[in-house]
Parts: structure tokens; C-alpha cells; sequence
């Protein structure tokens, strides 16, 4: 599995996703059209998590930082050239999955009314019968 990481607090982002990861074997409602046909027809699985930072200021050092999943969050995924290839919409668990061809795909976010996705725009590689973990931070503590 190869990792695709812009977040600063990934070990609290791996540790959910540990917890939850069995939701993009079983939840094929957020599995592509093939069913997570994946390692049989030689695509690969982009999946991941998208999580949304605490209200509250900017981490301190004597203020634990948080992360709260969230769901109904549509990533948009494209090619390189930006011919538009799927979109896929995260779980009640903040989840998403979604089997790719091989290949170079482009990651946005559609608008959200709240923060913005500090991680996204990105370039995600999608091997054959790989998965390829991108997980979002959506910053709700500061503006743009």
C-alpha cells in the first residue's frame, strides 16, 4: 500500500483509518461500479480518510488537537489532462474508496460551506491491484 500523506498529524489520521478500514472492503456504496473488483481486474483503490481539525486555535503544545471525521465529503478525480473520471462521496465514518484504473489521477474537493482542504489539490498514483491512501484535513480554524 503506498501512502500519500500532506498532514501533520498523520498518526492520529493512520490510527483512524485502522480502525474504520474494513468499511471499503464491505460498504459497497462507496465502492466504484465494480463491486471492489479491484484485485481482479487489474485496477488499483484509492482510498482514505477525510477528517476536519477541531474549532478551536491552532494546536499548542498544552492543547490536544482533534479530528472528527466527515461524512458526505466529494472528492472529485480526474485525469492529468483534467478530463473528469469519477467522484466519489466519503462514509458516515468519514471514508472513502473508489477502484481507479492504473494511472496518474488529479484530487480535488468539491466546495465545502465550511474551511478548505489544505492537502488537496493532489496527484495521486494508482497501480495496478495497489491501494493508494490519501487522507484529507479539512482546516476549519483558519481562512485562506
Amino acid at each position: 500500500m503506498k501512502n500519500i500523506q500532506h498532514n501533520p498529524n498523520a498518526q492520529s489520521v493512520a490510527l483512524f483509518m485502522a480502525l474504520f478500514n474494513f468499511n471499503c472492503i464491505n460498504n459497497t456504496t462507496i465502492i466504484s461500479a465494480n463491486n471492489g473488483a479491484a484485485e481482479e481486474d487489474g485496477n488499483g483503490k484509492l482510498v482514505g480518510a477525510v477528517m476536519r481539525e477541531s474549532l478551536s486555535p491552532k494546536e499548542k503544545d498544552d492543547i490536544p488537537f482533534f479530528l472528527e471525521p466527515l461524512s458526505g465529503v466529494k472528492l472529485l478525480i480526474s485525469t492529468m489532462e483534467g478530463l473528469k473520471v469519477t467522484s466519489v462521496v466519503t462514509d458516515d465514518n468519514g471514508i472513502y474508496c473508489t477502484s481507479l484504473p492504473s494511472g496518474s489521477y488529479w484530487i480535488e474537493i468539491a466546495p465545502l460551506p465550511f474551511g478548505w482542504a489544505k492537502d488537496l489539490p493532489a496527484i495521486a498514483v494508482i497501480s495496478e491491484r495497489e491501494e493508494t491512501h490519501l487522507d484529507i484535513c479539512i482546516d476549519t480554524s483558519s481562512t485562506l
